[in-house]
Protein backbone atom coordinates (compact mmCIF):
# COMPACT_ATOMS: atom_id res chain seq x y z
CA UNK A 1 0.00 0.00 0.00
CA UNK A 2 1.17 3.60 -0.59
CA UNK A 3 0.15 6.83 -0.08
CA UNK A 4 -1.24 9.30 -2.84
CA UNK A 5 -2.34 12.64 -2.60
CA UNK A 6 -5.28 13.99 -4.74
CA UNK A 7 -2.89 16.13 -7.54
CA UNK A 8 -1.81 12.76 -8.59
CA UNK A 9 -4.92 11.10 -8.32
CA UNK A 10 -7.35 13.19 -10.23
CA UNK A 11 -6.01 12.10 -13.55
CA UNK A 12 -8.41 8.21 -12.86
CA UNK A 13 -10.91 10.63 -11.80
CA UNK A 14 -13.94 10.38 -14.34
CA UNK A 15 -14.14 14.39 -15.39
CA UNK A 16 -18.30 13.67 -15.67
CA UNK A 17 -19.19 12.33 -12.72
CA UNK A 18 -20.70 14.34 -9.33
CA UNK A 19 -18.04 14.66 -6.74
CA UNK A 20 -17.94 14.61 -2.67
CA UNK A 21 -14.67 15.47 -1.33
CA UNK A 22 -15.05 14.68 2.61
CA UNK A 23 -11.99 15.76 4.80
CA UNK A 24 -11.39 13.03 7.30
CA UNK A 25 -10.43 15.06 10.24
CA UNK A 26 -13.73 16.90 10.36
CA UNK A 27 -15.97 15.03 8.45
CA UNK A 28 -16.86 18.46 6.17
CA UNK A 29 -17.64 17.21 2.74
CA UNK A 30 -18.04 19.83 -0.49
CA UNK A 31 -19.60 18.69 -3.56
CA UNK A 32 -19.08 19.59 -6.91
CA UNK A 33 -21.42 19.17 -10.55
CA UNK A 34 -17.46 17.36 -11.92
CA UNK A 35 -13.86 17.11 -11.39
CA UNK A 36 -12.99 20.17 -12.78
CA UNK A 37 -14.65 22.28 -10.27
CA UNK A 38 -12.72 20.89 -7.22
CA UNK A 39 -10.58 23.71 -6.17
CA UNK A 40 -6.91 23.15 -5.98
CA UNK A 41 -7.06 24.10 -2.29
CA UNK A 42 -7.27 19.95 -2.15
CA UNK A 43 -4.51 18.89 -3.99
CA UNK A 44 -1.76 18.49 -1.61
CA UNK A 45 -4.03 16.25 0.63
CA UNK A 46 -3.81 12.67 0.86
CA UNK A 47 -6.57 9.99 -0.67
CA UNK A 48 -8.02 8.46 2.75
CA UNK A 49 -10.79 6.25 0.30
CA UNK A 50 -13.04 6.63 -2.29
CA UNK A 51 -16.22 5.09 -2.71
CA UNK A 52 -19.98 6.05 -3.66
CA UNK A 53 -22.74 7.89 -2.19
CA UNK A 54 -25.68 9.83 -2.50
CA UNK A 55 -25.41 13.36 -1.54
CA UNK A 56 -27.18 16.84 -1.71
CA UNK A 57 -27.29 18.51 -5.11
CA UNK A 58 -30.00 21.20 -6.14
CA UNK A 59 -32.00 20.56 -9.36
CA UNK A 60 -32.41 23.60 -11.38
CA UNK A 61 -34.31 22.07 -14.27
CA UNK A 62 -35.13 18.62 -15.40
CA UNK A 63 -31.63 17.83 -16.15
CA UNK A 64 -29.67 20.52 -15.00
CA UNK A 65 -28.61 20.10 -11.55
CA UNK A 66 -26.35 22.66 -8.58
CA UNK A 67 -23.58 21.82 -6.01
CA UNK A 68 -24.41 25.26 -4.57
CA UNK A 69 -27.63 26.87 -3.18
CA UNK A 70 -29.60 27.63 -6.08
CA UNK A 71 -33.33 28.20 -6.59
CA UNK A 72 -33.92 24.44 -7.19
CA UNK A 73 -34.79 21.65 -5.16
CA UNK A 74 -32.73 19.78 -3.02
CA UNK A 75 -32.45 16.25 -4.29
CA UNK A 76 -29.92 13.14 -3.10
CA UNK A 77 -27.82 11.91 -6.49
CA UNK A 78 -25.69 9.27 -6.86
CA UNK A 79 -21.79 10.35 -6.79
CA UNK A 80 -18.62 9.54 -6.47
CA UNK A 81 -16.83 10.59 -2.65
CA UNK A 82 -13.29 11.08 -2.08
CA UNK A 83 -12.38 11.10 1.39
CA UNK A 84 -9.24 13.30 1.96
CA UNK A 85 -6.94 13.60 4.75
CA UNK A 86 -4.36 16.08 5.99
CA UNK A 87 -2.03 13.00 6.94
CA UNK A 88 -1.19 10.16 4.84
CA UNK A 89 -2.69 6.38 5.73
CA UNK A 90 -0.24 4.56 8.67
CA UNK A 91 1.27 1.72 7.08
Amino acid sequence: MFNIKFKDFKPFVARLERLSICMKETMQYENFICLKDVPEKYNEYYVYGVGSIESEFYQISEYEYSANRADGELVLLPCIEIVLSEKPREL
